[in-house]
């Protein structure tokens, strides 16, 4: 006999009814939500942690990179970095400067031109045409241009002019001042040789033996008459001893001695010759003797001299007067 539906196995209620398995799931998975937050919560703290743990890692290494010994490079660099552009300005300004000193350089209102050369102040002695000479050498022997600018162009001007080789000018002895001035000018101040020999009525010599040339001039005392034979080997000597006696000449003049020429004498000593035709035997000469080193200084001629004036007031009687030695020698005119 077939089992009726009343023998069947019984089940759970709840197992055969959709409706109550369900609930009862519904039951089951009602407490899941309670544990999942903390699931999920204690996971996010394990997450925070991490993430915190490292940033803690990447700082200390981003501190042990600074603490790490630099290199050379990378230590010049960090302290070159804050002085690049107070550099990069100065370089700037020089470069302006530079450029700007070139452009004045080739302004005419900073060159001074040679060739146009004037006389502006001169020694009263000096005539215009002598004074126009010395110009015109000055001009012509400066030769070039010379920038304002430029204190070496200037300074090789002053060099120019004394330089015995360029021979621009025998009457320069020296510069005493070379000053630019704005615009295109330049003050050459200039000591000139004073003349105390003429040569053949006409050459000018100085006590240097430099030849200046043709006067007239107007120095005083005048230059004396030189006794020899045109520029022959005794001229320069002579025009030495002449020199010496520069100083003394106005105080002959008041004692009336007044010396006209100068030469070397029979005995080979230089020789003064006065108006009166008395001859002042000076000294020996070192190019014909080997002891002239040993005559008196020419103050002490001088002081010879003096004696001699006091017994004989302005060398009256007398041809010829010795003032190299210790002791005056003093030479009487014949009857």
């Amino acid at each position: 006999m077939s089992p009726g539906f009343d023998d069947l196995p019984t089940t759970d209620p709840g197992a055969g009814d959709p409706g109550a398995g369900d609930a009862s799931a519904r039951e089951a998975w009602d407490g899941a939500p309670d544990d999942l937050p903390a699931a999920a919560t204690g996971a996010g703290e394990a997450g925070s942690g991490t993430a915190t743990e490292t940033d803690a890692n990447a700082d200390a290494d981003a501190d042990a990179d600074a603490d790490a010994p630099r290199s050379t490079g990378e230590r010049w660099w960090a302290a070159s970095k804050p002085l690049m552009l107070p550099g990069v300005l100065l370089v700037g300004v020089l470069v302006l400067i530079v450029r700007a000193r070139a452009t004045l350089e080739q302004s005419p209102r900073f060159v001074v031109d040679p060739s146009v050369c004037t006389v502006v102040a001169r020694p009263a002695w000096v005539s215009d045409g002598v004074a126009r000479s010395i110009a015109l050498a000055v001009a012509t022997g400066l030769g070039r241009q010379a920038s304002l600018l430029q204190g070496r162009e200037l300074q090789r001007w002053a060099d120019a002019l004394t330089d015995p080789a360029a021979d621009i000018s025998p009457w320069i002895e020296s510069v005493e001042r070379l000053e630019p001035h704005f615009p295109s000018q330049a003050d050459v101040r200039i000591r000139l040789r004073v003349p105390v020999m003429v040569v053949d009525g006409a050459l000018l010599v100085a006590a240097s033996g430099h030849v200046l040339g043709p006067g007239p001039v107007a120095v005083s005392p005048a230059p004396l008459q030189y006794a020899g034979r045109h520029l022959d080997e005794d001229y320069i000597e002579c025009a030495a001893a002449a020199g010496e006696l520069v100083p003394y000449r106005d105080e002959l003049d008041r004692a009336g001695v007044r010396v006209v020429s100068v030469g070397i004498g029979e005995d080979g000593t230089v020789v003064f010759t006065t108006d009166a035709g008395v001859e002042l035997s000076w000294g020996r000469s070192a190019r014909k003797s080997a002891w002239s080193h040993l005559d008196l200084p020419p103050s002490e001629r001088l002081g010879n001299l003096r004696q001699v004036l006091v017994d004989f007031p302005g060398l009256a009687s007398l041809r010829r007067v010795q003032l190299w030695t210790d002791r005056p020698v003093t030479t009487l005119r014949s009857a």
